[in-house]
């Protein structure tokens, strides 16, 4: 964790020394995310070859780096709830929440006076804080019929699930003024469990300052 904000700040360092007057940026938006493993016998033995998409939420700020009309470099740092679901099995509900790094060039081109359209592209890299997963635990009676009861287990603590991550990440927005509309899409490549690295689509609000 100290490292991850050591590497952070020497990079903000770096960039804010080669461009003036940086704007700051606030985002907050949903994020729709899951892990996706290789294709095995098992999976195509349940129909599939992934688990379920999860609803979960970002926040966090961005830095607007302009080093020429049309190209901007924008590294972040969000709080990224992340995880998955897995319906009918004993592990039903994952979740990964990340301290995220992204390091994205975005390209814009003018619609008008006050309009941008877009595009991003870059790595990312994540450290996970928290989470926890439920794992079933035993079964009880009630009122006839059997129902599973399930115990909550840190996701990072035991290593069950792997802390640092690092992956891609591209989308498109469009600003407004001093407001940002957006959707992106993340692919990790690291295996957060076994050959299943981290998927995320996202859409956020933002005000630039």
């Amino acid at each position: 964790m100290k490292k991850f904000t050591f590497l952070f700040a020497i990079l903000l360092g770096m960039v804010f020394s080669s461009v003036a007057q940086p704007k700051i940026g606030v985002r907050a938006g949903y994020n729709l995310t899951r892990v996706a493993k290789l294709a095995d016998l098992d999976d195509y033995e349940y129909g599939r070859a992934g688990f379920d998409w999860k609803s979960a939420a970002n926040f966090g700020v961005t830095i607007d780096l302009r080093k020429s009309e049309r190209f901007v470099f924008r590294p972040g740092i969000y709080f990224s709830m992340k995880g998955f679901k897995d319906n009918g099995s004993m592990m039903p509900v994952t979740n990964l929440n990340y301290l995220e790094m992204p390091l994205l060039a975005v390209f814009q081109i003018s619609l008008g006076e006050k309009t941008r359209l877009e595009f991003q592209i870059g790595p990312y890299v994540a450290y996970g804080v928290c989470g926890k997963y439920k794992f079933e635990s035993g079964v009880v009676k009630k009122n006839d019929s059997f129902e599973s009861v399930y115990t909550k287990f840190p996701s990072f603590k035991d290593g069950d699930f792997k802390r640092f991550d690092l992956g891609g990440n591209a989308g498109l927005g469009v600003n407004y003024e001093h407001y940002y509309l957006g959707a992106s899409y993340e692919l990790g490549t690291t295996f957060i469990m076994t050959d299943a690295p981290n998927h995320c689509i996202s859409v956020n609000l933002g005000y630039i300052f």
